[in-house]
């Protein structure tokens, strides 16, 4: 699995691919893949907490291959091992894309350790989207509506305070100040020029 992200589009962000809890395997290889035409791969680096040994290929754009092993026993806690690096296209449209997914056709191995001796087993890799929202789209819903309006004018009164990251879909009017205008233009459906801004959140 990957960790979440949030990030703008046109900028980096940074996920680390890791073993969650009670994984239960002892190695595994695999190549990932992502999108050349959405993605920039800027490093691939060994997290500094790992336990365990890591090989890191990414010298073929658009790939990315890990071979993991850890020296003594099964892997039974989470485990981080690879931070992945990534640019964002500053152009990319709204919409859900994949952030990275599985090359079947290369290497896919997982072995566990029983009593001595390596087992090959199944593995599963699930990687989070990348989400990309228009500018009014407060509550990250990936539409623009009147709720969106409803959450602006909520802040402004005190009753909800949105993140820092919600404050970057709320400024409607892109004059970089937050204020009831938004919420107006929202309702009205005009609005400024439209930017938008790419996250992952599980």
């Amino acid at each position: 699995s990957s960790t979440e992200f949030q990030v703008r589009q046109g900028n980096e962000f940074t996920t680390t691919i890791y073993i969650a809890d009670n994984a239960n395997i002892i190695d595994f290889e695999v190549l990932l893949k992502y999108d050349t035409d959405k993605l920039t791969l800027i490093s691939a680096t060994e997290n500094e907490n790992i336990k365990g040994a890591v090989v890191i290929n990414a010298e073929n754009a658009g790939s990315i291959g890990i071979n993991y092993s850890k020296t003594s026993d099964n892997v039974i806690k989470k485990t981080l091992l690879v931070d992945l690096t990534f640019r964002v296209d500053e152009y990319l449209p709204a919409g859900i894309y994949d952030c990275l997914t599985v090359d079947q056709a290369g290497s896919y191995i997982a072995h566990r350790l029983v009593n001595g001796l390596l087992e090959e087993v199944d593995f599963n890799c699930e990687f989070a989207p990348l989400s990309i929202y228009e500018i009014g789209d407060v509550d990250l819903n990936n539409k623009v509506d009147i709720g969106d309006a409803t959450y602006i004018r909520r802040h402004l009164a005190k009753l909800h305070t949105l993140t820092e990251f919600q404050l970057l879909f709320a400024n409607t009017q892109n004059d970089d100040v937050v204020d009831i205008a938004d919420a107006v233009a929202l309702q009205r459906g005009r609005l400024g020029q439209r930017q938008q801004t790419s996250t992952y959140r599980q």
